[in-house]
């Protein structure tokens, strides 16, 4: 029988994967932070250097915090073509938000039992 992974496992395995497998055009930074209004949020800061900041709400439930990352993941792997900020939910963000899912459904965090 398969050890049973905590929460806090399965979070960092999946940081790493999406690093590993999902690299991203800048360095990123992704920090678990106290969000009054947001599950999470993506933002880009050019200086001193350039840097993706993805903040995850730290008070929001496992799941909750797994679909964030997913979803600000795809924010910055996308952030090049949004001309705008209405642009955040474009169809090329919704391309790469649906890779990364079904790509993370399929490695369920590296015990790769599911088909799609």
């Amino acid at each position: 029988m398969a050890k049973r992974l905590t929460a806090e496992t399965k979070y960092r395995r999946m940081l790493a994967w999406l690093r590993r497998e999902f690299p991203l055009t800048y360095p990123v930074s992704v920090r678990r932070v106290s969000l009054k209004h947001d599950c999470g949020t993506c933002g880009f800061q050019s200086r001193p250097w350039p840097i993706f900041k993805i903040e995850i709400a730290r008070n929001q439930c496992a799941a909750l915090q797994r679909d964030s990352l997913l979803h600000e993941w795809a924010h910055a792997r996308t952030w090049h073509w949004a001309k705008t900020l209405q642009d955040d939910h474009s169809p090329v963000w919704g391309i790469a938000y649906a890779r990364l899912y079904r790509r993370f459904l399929v490695w369920d965090y590296g015990r790769g039992t599911k088909k799609m």
